[in-house]
């Protein structure tokens, strides 16, 4: 029989992280799907194309993939999560995310079809607690 001993990626739970250590959270990998924020197409947040860094609040649909937020409320199509560690959309095609767990409220964010970084709401709020995803 054959053994594989692998390691496929770190997560660090410190005071940087999005992760609150007071509680062991559970991750789940998901596929990516095209993520754009911008009418152009393009995702741009402070210079940095194409990066989605965690703490970003994302929705996610009936097939487990990543959609980006929107200002919208999210319908019974999608959950919302929170990514737990910077995703490069060009190079990456999977992300990890928070399934059960708390996160640091102050890490949070979504982004507007503007390209603006714009901190949770209660809405928001209301939407992670539904999905087991408590805040700090």
């Amino acid at each position: 029989m054959a053994s594989f001993n692998a390691n496929i990626g770190k997560i660090n739970i410190g005071e940087e992280n999005v992760i609150d250590p007071s509680h062991s959270p559970i991750i789940e990998t998901v596929e990516i799907e095209t993520i754009t924020t911008n009418f152009d197409g393009n995702f741009n947040i402070e210079g940095e194309s194409n990066l989605l860094p965690a703490g970003c609040i994302v929705a996610i649909d009936v097939d487990g993939k990543i959609k980006h937020y929107k200002d919208f409320v999210v319908d019974e199509e999608y959950r919302l999560s929170v990514l737990v560690n910077d995703v490069d959309t060009k190079k990456d095609s999977v992300a990890n995310i928070i399934y059960h767990g708390i996160v640091k409220g102050s890490k949070l964010y979504y982004v507007s079809f503007a390209g603006i970084k714009l901190g949770y709401s209660e809405e928001i709020k209301r939407q992670l607690i539904k999905n087991n995803i408590y805040i700090s």
